[in-house]
């Protein structure tokens, strides 16, 4: 396998020039420059790869984007002596190629190849077409098996060339000529410089850019000047919208081209840099990627969502909230700063000089409407003010929120403090103030005549006569700061939208969470929920605008699909502010043109929605990095020793709007397994995989919600250790031999055997009893110290979890090695107990100190295995767990006349207190213990080597506990003990 070491990727994101969010520009602008991982801020030329991601070639390199990073596309840096003025990708072939300044062509991918000195190059189909210093048309194959002379066409100067059937164009330096294949007829067509030459795909005609001017072929063949810019610049490149929308790069800005109609876009239009030397435009993500002459790559967004802010008449700083449109068609929107607004086509004007902090309106009966922050209603015509509705008498509270007519012609008010209800302003009076007393901040009417009410205190529903029919709040699972909006379906499913909640569906009596259920990705505020005419919920947040097909909510709710993901509009959409107002009547306006205006902490979002076009995802892994090191052949087979496998994938998409998550499963052995959640992340890391033929596998999930995403998999092996092969089949064959052996020597019972057979026999049990104690105490120690990793878990410490999986995983392969024999260096033996000591000292936040002491003549001598870490962890677990001061644990090994002693001394609560305390399992301590005891006596009775135990309770004068000592004496073992 061939492996690289992997130093990670370059960081994701680019900038966002915040001056295109200006409401005349039609596209947000985001930069990526080096910082994001381009290797140089001059961008030459953009292609799209057959995969969806963007081929970028700077003055010092090309890189892949696949809307997440930028990553190294060539290994071999030698192709960075030449700079690229344009690339050409061939998706058959799956190979790159690129054009010097200076006019020689080279294959940049897979390998690094020079093809030719010729001056223009061109790629169509399975061919690379070329003209030659002294004016010959070549044509060679892409697998460059063959080179045919087409004709000597004269053209000296020769610097485009573009093939077009039997009809190949030549630009050269002064002109450009028209040949046909067939008659080898070579006509001039243009007397005009052409650099460049590039078909409308939408269209078919062909654009010729020469100099400072485009020119394009007409249908009748004629040539026609698009565009001449001035004197002294030059044009670059052109992409195409589609049949009569175009951009132009140019040295002196960016020009749209659109219908007759030419627009520029330079530094006074947020552009960063007016060199625009590359243009490409990607359909699917509906934006323009442009490369500049020193300020990197440019995506331009167009535009969906247009801010009104105080450029345009807001005053700086205006929280807006309620906005409607009057009986004469002029929208108004109501202000915390003492005004209402009147919202013209790109301004903003008073409407009215009636000076209150306003936060809610509407029109009844010609009238504005107009509630306050605590001065009760203003009532308005034609901006001026003719009168009040305020105090106890009318209203519970001059906090007013919203202001609703219902199709009987009765006023509702909502007010801090509960509701009021009247036929006509003089009757308004307050209602129903024994059962509803807080703030009421919106009104709905359902389809049979009732009325909902929604605050903070859930939602009211009150008949024509003024009763309850229904209340829903936190004890019904409402769990909420306030509701703001509602919206009753065909079905009759009456949709609730909160702040702080998320969105609610009441049906058929039962009360049901959305964002609650697995893999819904609504946000938790639902302002409002605007239907629109293509199907679709607008929904305004504290974090920006969504919008989720209800078609897609339907068949959430009732499981026909397993995820919920809506459109993001956030600031690449052209919304300054992000955070919308919502908690009052009106909180958004639709007008007959199916275009929306909200409110937000700072201005206006008007909303041009477009119907979404569904697009297929097709996600793609793009690296595996195992152990730190990248995965770079299509060998999949791993060593054991693999603690880490990290995948990173991608979904070529470079639209924000789209909001696509991921998910991921991993098989293994052929059994099937389950997604995981919905997440952000575009990477994820496995570790300490056990081994066995694993698939992994990944699918994208945008806001289109596919029922049948695609699916991108990785296949791969991890080898198991030898012992993994054959431990279980030499287990089986062990123990079924032994039963074998022990029934026989039941049944037969004979006497003949001589007196060594039966020791033989007798020695031979022991072991198997040893093994078989040493087989339980594998486990129980695995046990204890996974629980110091649940602890982690548990608090949520994921990085200290790693961590100390990372060293678990060093303990757990020593215990592995050393639990097959019997006897251990000390050495060896305090490596192990030093590990578990740490993980349990970590896991203690530091609460006690250790200090482990053995002499250098005896770190080499053995003892049997595992003998000694029970009373250290019994020291731990139960003599400093239940601690309140910091404690000490002293291990010790120190010389003796027949071997050694070796003592434990901690200055714990003691055994005793240690009992009391462990109720519910008196037994814990005494398993390890007891089973340690019982190996002693196996050892001793099997190999003739003495050990004792004792355990001391140390105490002070007072008979009160200072801890535990214990002292175990190990009499010496050979070095060439047999140890299997």
């Amino acid at each position: 396998m061939f492996l690289l070491n992997y130093t990670g990727a370059a960081q994701i994101g680019g900038q966002l020039i915040t001056g295109s969010l200006d409401f005349r520009i039609p596209f947000t602008i985001t930069q990526y420059s080096k910082q994001q991982g381009l290797p140089q801020s001059q961008v030459l030329d953009i292609v799209e790869k057959g995969n969806g991601n963007l081929i970028v070639a700077t003055a010092n390199g090309i890189v892949e984007y696949n809307g997440i990073e930028f990553t190294t596309f060539i290994e071999d840096e030698s192709y960075k002596n030449n700079i690229y003025r344009k690339i050409f990708w061939n998706e058959k072939y799956n190979k790159l190629f690129g054009q010097e300044l200076s006019g020689g062509f080279h294959e940049l991918y897979p390998n690094l190849e020079k093809i030719g000195d010729d001056i223009a190059h061109t790629i169509s189909d399975d061919y690379i077409y070329s003209v030659s210093k002294s004016g010959g048309i070549y044509r060679t194959d892409l697998d460059y098996k063959k080179t045919v002379e087409l004709l000597h066409a004269n053209i000296i100067g020769a610097a485009s060339i573009y093939v077009n059937s039997n009809l190949i164009y030549v630009g050269s330096s002064s002109s450009l000529y028209l040949i046909d294949v067939k008659t080898k007829l070579v006509k001039k067509i243009l007397d005009s410089g052409v650099y460049d030459i590039q078909k409308n795909p939408f269209s078919n005609e062909l654009y010729f850019i020469s100099g400072n001017s485009v020119f394009k072929e007409s249908k009748n063949d004629s040539i026609l000047k698009v565009i001449s810019i001035e004197a002294g610049q030059s044009c670059e490149d052109i992409d195409f919208i589609d049949s009569v929308e175009c951009f132009v790069a140019t040295s002196n800005g960016l020009y749209q081209i659109y219908d007759g109609y030419i627009d520029k876009y330079s530094k006074k239009s947020a552009l960063p840099s007016q060199f625009i030397q590359s243009a490409y435009f990607n359909k699917k993500s509906n934006c323009l990627f442009i490369g500049t002459g020193e300020k990197g790559m440019l995506e331009l967004e167009f535009k969906t969502c247009y801010s009104f802010i105080s450029e345009q008449g807001f005053k700086e700083n205006v929280s807006l909230n309620s906005i409607i449109r009057n009986q004469e068609g002029e929208a108004l929107v109501g202000g915390n700063c003492c005004d209402i607004y009147k919202i013209g086509i790109d301004t903003v004007l008073t409407y009215s000089n009636t000076k209150h902090s306003y936060a809610s309106l509407s029109e009844i009966e010609g009238t504005l409407v107009a509630g306050t922050w605590g001065e009760g209603i203003k009532l308005i015509r034609n901006g001026e003010l003719i009168g009040e509705i305020k105090g106890t008498r009318q209203l519970p509270n001059n906090y007013v929120h919203a202001s609703f007519q219902d199709s009987r012609g009765n006023i509702w008010i909502g007010t801090g403090n509960g509701i009021a209800v009247g036929n006509n302003f003089s009757t308004i009076k307050p209602v129903l103030t024994g059962k509803i007393s807080n703030e009421i901040i919106t009104f709905y009417e359902l389809k049979n005549g009732n009325i909902c009410l929604g605050g903070s205190d859930g939602v009211f529903v009150i008949d024509s006569k003024f009763s309850m029919v229904k209340k829903l709040g936190v004890k019904d699972g409402i769990k909420a700061k306030e509701v703001r909006s509602f919206y009753e379906d065909e079905e009759g499913k009456l949709w609730i939208g909160t702040y702080g909640g998320g969105l609610y569906c009441y049906f058929n009596g039962d009360l049901t969470s959305i964002n609650s259920l697995k893999n819904a990705k609504l946000d938790k505020d639902v302002f409002c929920l605007a239907n629109d005419d293509f199907g679709y919920f607008f929904i305004t947040s504290n974090h920006g605008l969504w919008r989720i097909s209800k078609k897609d909510l339907n068949e959430f709710y009732y499981g026909k699909l397993e995820y919920l993901v809506p459109f993001y509009y956030g600031e690449k959409s052209g919304i300054y502010n992000t955070e919308f107002n919502g908690g009052f009547q009106n909180n958004y306006l639709k007008t007959t043109y199916n275009h929306f205006y909200f409110p937000t902490l700072e201005g206006i979002v008007i909303v041009a929605p477009e119907e979404p076009i569904f697009k297929k995802l097709k996600p793609l892994i793009n690296r595996v990095i195992l152990n730190d090191t990248l995965v770079v052949n299509d060998d999949h087979v791993f060593k054991r020793e693999t603690f880490s496998i990290q995948f990173y994938f991608s979904s070529p998409d470079f639209s924000e709007k789209n909001n696509i998550y991921y998910q991921y499963k991993l098989g293994v052995d052929g059994e099937a397994s389950n997604w995981s959640p919905l997440q952000k992340s575009a990477t994820i890391n496995f570790k300490m995989l056990p081994p066995g033929n694993y698939v992994f596998s990944v699918r994208a999930i945008d806001a289109f919600n596919d029922k049948e995403p695609t699916v991108a998999t990785y296949q791969f092996e991890i080898e198991p250790y030898f012992y993994e092969i054959f431990l279980i089949k030499v287990l089986f064959v062990l123990v079924i031999s032994s039963m074998v052996f022990m029934i026989t020597l039941y049944q037969t019972k004979s006497a003949r055997k001589k007196h060594a057979e039966r020791e033989r026999i007798k020695r031979r049990i022991a072991e198997l009893e040893l093994n078989v104690l040493l087989a339980q105490m594998n486990p129980h120690f695995i046990f204890n110290s996974l629980n110091s990793l649940k602890y982690f878990l548990s608090i949520g410490d994921i990085s200290k979890a790693d961590q100390f999986i990372d060293n678990f995983s060093f303990l757990l392969r020593r215990v592995m090695i050393y639990s097959s024999e019997k006897f251990i260096a000390i050495q060896d033996e305090m490596e192990m107990f030093t590990s578990y000591v740490e993980l349990e000292r970590i896991r203690l936040n530091n609460r006690f100190s250790y200090t482990i002491i053995a002499s250098d003549d005896l770190r080499n001598k053995l003892i049997p295995t595992f003998i000694i870490q029970p009373f250290v962890e019994n020291a731990i677990k139960h003599g400093f767990s239940q601690s309140e001061k910091k404690n000490r644990l002293l291990i010790e090994f120190t010389s003796s006349e027949n071997g050694m002693i070796c003592i434990i001394d901690d200055d714990g609560i003691g055994r005793e207190n240690a009992k009391n305390i462990q109720t519910n399992s008196p037994e814990h301590e005494s398993k390890g213990i007891s089973n340690v005891l019982e190996r002693i006596a196996i050892k001793k009775d099997t190999f003739g080597k003495n050990i004792s135990v004792k355990i001391i309770d140390k105490k002070d004068a007072s008979n009160n506990s200072l801890g535990t000592q214990v002292i175990i004496n190990i009499e010496e073992i050979d070095d060439t003990s047999d140890n299997s």
